[in-house]
């Protein structure tokens, strides 16, 4: 018998962030293993439609779309009605990482019987001299009382359900991975590279050229000012380069003035964010992740498993995502200096840095992590 699975997210496709694209992987795992998927999310734009299908899932989107503290409240009290009058369609409920829905919906006069499974992405603390307090990670923590089991894609993640009083025996350690890896070689990163240039000229790669890519929301934070700082120094020196800040925010007008004023504009790119990364993935001769969480539910499972090269800050996350032979080349702070001296050393080493990528990616395939995780999910959401 096919498990009937419903899964909430305040976002989906095709809204482009790195948790929308892990759902529509995972998602897409899903039906591939003949669960049958269906998606209730918001409706952030009044052009799409209410329901449709995107890659055989079933999407159904709620208005309104949580964009202030009053239509978050009725967002969620309209979750909850669609669920009380459809819950009897479904087997399972998964919640995505949302402590606000998991208070909304958890009751049983919204769920009745049905189980209800949710994802702790983990409380993470911006700048590492100060932890986040007890108390926070308890707040995020408190939905999860309510769910069946809860997922916890990292050690620390279940560190903080545990500190927080949910039971061991509740906890399900699920990594995220990277459910349909990238393949890199010279002949797709030519086909990659033509691609994108008929798309945008801007995209046009000199073939001696080395390409960084940086994802996340483009914010006006000190870690972007001081990876954006580290780069123009990079640029004095090695002018081979091109660098694709992919992504969106308050940040962008900021940014770009100051490319512009370094007279970098058609050396360092800010492009939307993509729907399908996998030519940029194949393209893109290293990935910048300058926040601790800007990529390590998507992006870094992807850039480990494709063997390419990470820049990012040697958080406790990012390092317990890495396997350890990576650990050298990560960053001690997120400051200008630390981000131009590993930016640098990529340039200078560039070969090492591959040689030590491609070793990584062989022992995460040796290790069969694609493998275990999907027959945790399969466990949890069909048995």
């Amino acid at each position: 018998m096919t498990s009937r699975v419903l899964v909430v997210a305040r976002r989906f496709w095709p809204a482009c962030d790195d948790a929308s694209y892990r759902l529509l992987e995972w998602t897409a795992m899903l039906r591939t293993e003949g669960v049958a998927v269906t998606v209730l999310t918001g409706r952030w734009h009044n052009s799409w439609p209410a329901e449709l299908t995107c890659r055989d899932v079933r999407i159904v989107r709620i208005l309104p779309a949580p964009r202030s503290s009053w239509t978050e409240t009725l967002f969620l009290r309209n979750l909850a009605a669609w669920i009380t009058k459809h819950r009897q369609d479904f087997d399972k409920i998964y919640v995505d990482e949302s402590a606000a829905m998991l208070h909304q919906i958890g009751h049983r006069s919204v769920i009745a019987d049905l189980p209800l499974i949710a994802k702790y992405q983990g409380a993470i603390a911006k700048d590492p001299d100060f932890p986040i307090p007890l108390s926070s990670i308890t707040q995020a923590c408190e939905g999860c009382r309510k769910a069946t089991a809860v997922v916890a894609p990292s050690p620390f993640a279940q560190r903080q359900l545990l500190s927080s009083g949910i039971p061991a025996d509740k906890i399900v350690r699920i990594p995220d991975v990277a459910w349909n890896p990238v393949l890199r070689d010279p002949k797709l990163r030519q086909e990659s590279a033509r691609a994108l240039r008929k798309v945008n000229h801007d995209f046009a790669l000199p073939v001696d050229f080395k390409l960084l890519i940086c994802f996340g929301e483009l914010s006006d934070s000190l870690i972007i000012r001081s990876v954006l700082s580290a780069l123009i120094r990079v640029f004095a020196q090695q002018p081979k380069l091109r660098v694709w800040f992919v992504g969106s925010g308050r940040g962008l007008p900021d940014l770009y003035d100051r490319v512009k004023n370094e007279c970098l504009h058609h050396d360092i790119l800010f492009q939307s964010p993509f729907d399908d990364l996998e030519s940029l993935l194949q393209l893109g001769d290293a990935m910048i992740l300058p926040e601790s969480d800007s990529g390590s539910q998507y992006h870094l499972p992807h850039a480990l498993t494709s063997g390419m090269p990470v820049i990012a800050t040697g958080t406790s996350l990012v390092r317990h995502a890495m396997p350890a032979l990576l650990h050298s080349k990560l960053a001690k702070r997120p400051t200008a200096e630390d981000f131009y001296q590993i930016i640098a050393d990529w340039y200078d080493e560039n070969d090492e840095w591959n040689r030590i990528a491609e070793k990584a990616r062989q022992s995460l395939v040796s290790e069969n992590v694609l493998e275990q995780a999907k027959q945790l999910w399969l466990k949890l959401l069909t048995n």
